[in-house]
């Protein structure tokens, strides 16, 4: 599992996310690039306020989670 952590407040939530999704992506394609297989995992300290966050996300394979949430992981 490769966890990239990021603040998030309503000012800078756009910026944190695309951020932190590029940061963990990055993190993923190195470590898969020497023969690791790694779980992506952005966390966040709450909830993204536009939920297509989520599914883009999902369908980068990269696990958004924020306090209340880290049960998905297990």
């Amino acid at each position: 599992m490769v966890v990239e952590v990021k603040s998030c407040t309503k000012q800078n939530e756009v910026r944190q996310l695309r951020m932190g999704i590029g940061q963990v992506l990055d993190y993923d394609d190195s470590l898969r690039a020497r023969g690791r297989a790694v779980l992506p995992v952005l966390y966040l300290e709450r909830e993204p306020s536009d939920a297509r966050w989520v599914a883009l996300a999902k369908r980068h394979h990269v696990h958004l989670i924020w306090p209340g949430t880290e049960h998905v992981l297990v």
